[in-house]
């Protein structure tokens, strides 16, 4: 006579698989926040990146001045990166010449973008040329591209950064000849500033 035995799962069995199970869970899981993470910071900074290379391309090509500042609205500049920012030609030259850094009536807009979601962005540089330091770096709310792809201020950093803090934080450091340059650290994790010196999170 034969006998039907039943197949399954024992409770141990079941209860070592689950336990497996979580384990995985609590080892994948961080990783891939962070990975999340990374990509929305990676995806906020790089059009930052892009609006500095068309100013300076658009005002080498065009020989006049264009300038990024923090947006305000669509079309006016503001003092908080965070609020996204602005590309325009910055006419300042000439009877009809504005402001630096304010979208008057003779400039065009160029590109918008739109503000940040859990990132933060801060930009210091220097205006005094040739004495790029400390001393005369201060938090700016614009840079301006003239025709030669110099910008106005004598060096300067861009630096965003996530709620992990200036380990995880992205810079582009800006030299005065115009050179857009990813920020390095200097022998640890965090990233330097233009001058050398260790960026900080707000």
């Amino acid at each position: 006579m034969n006998r039907n035995t039943s197949k399954g799962f024992t409770l141990i069995e079941l209860l070592i698989t689950v336990a497996v199970f979580v384990v995985l869970v609590g080892l994948g899981v961080p990783s891939f926040v962070s990975a999340i993470k990374n990509t929305k910071l990676t995806g906020d900074f790089t059009p930052l990146i892009s609006a500095l290379y068309l100013a300076r391309s658009e005002a080498v090509k065009r020989s006049s001045s264009l300038t990024v500042c923090a947006r305000a609205s669509d079309n006016s500049c503001g003092d908080d990166w965070n609020n996204g920012w602005l590309v325009f030609t910055d006419n300042i030259q000439g009877a009809a010449g504005g402001v630096a850094g304010k979208v008057d009536a003779n400039d065009a807009v160029l590109s918008v973008s739109p503000p940040l979601d859990g990132r933060s962005l801060e930009a210091a540089g220097s205006l005094a040329p040739n004495t790029n330091s400390v001393s005369n770096t201060a938090a700016r709310d614009f840079i301006t591209y003239s025709s030669t792809g110099g910008n106005n201020w004598s060096g300067g950093t861009f630096v965003m950064c996530d709620d992990r803090g200036e380990e995880h934080a992205l810079t582009v450091n800006l030299a005065i000849t115009g050179d857009i340059r990813k920020g390095r650290t200097k022998g640890g994790d965090i990233p330097v500033d233009v001058l050398g010196i260790d960026i900080t999170c707000p």
